[in-house]
């Protein structure tokens, strides 16, 4: 029988770094890539002052032409009874 030698906790985590290396190495660039493009993207984007941010009144007027084609439009509450569908067709959402 052998006896196993016995290795040192050490060992088996510098083994464990070697045989993982280039998976390690390739976790730490795309963090460190994915942490420049968002601490970039702060830098770059703009943020709005406290000024702008407060509701400034602005409104919003329609003219009556969209006014009176909004009333002509109809609900879903409104019945469509009067739908002519083609003669080979049926209609699978009335009872």
């Amino acid at each position: 029988m052998k006896n196993k030698p016995s290795t040192s906790p050490l060992k088996l985590i510098r083994n464990t770094i070697r045989k993982f290396s280039i998976t390690l190495f390739i976790v730490a660039i795309s963090g460190g890539l994915i942490a420049s493009v968002l601490i970039l993207s702060n830098v770059l984007t703009p943020h709005p002052s406290n000024s702008s941010t407060s509701n400034s009144g602005t409104t919003t007027t329609f003219d009556q032409a969209t006014i009176d084609r909004l009333d002509k439009l109809t609900t879903s509450n409104d019945s469509s009874g009067n739908q002519v569908l083609p003669s080979d067709r049926i209609n699978p959402f009335s009872g």
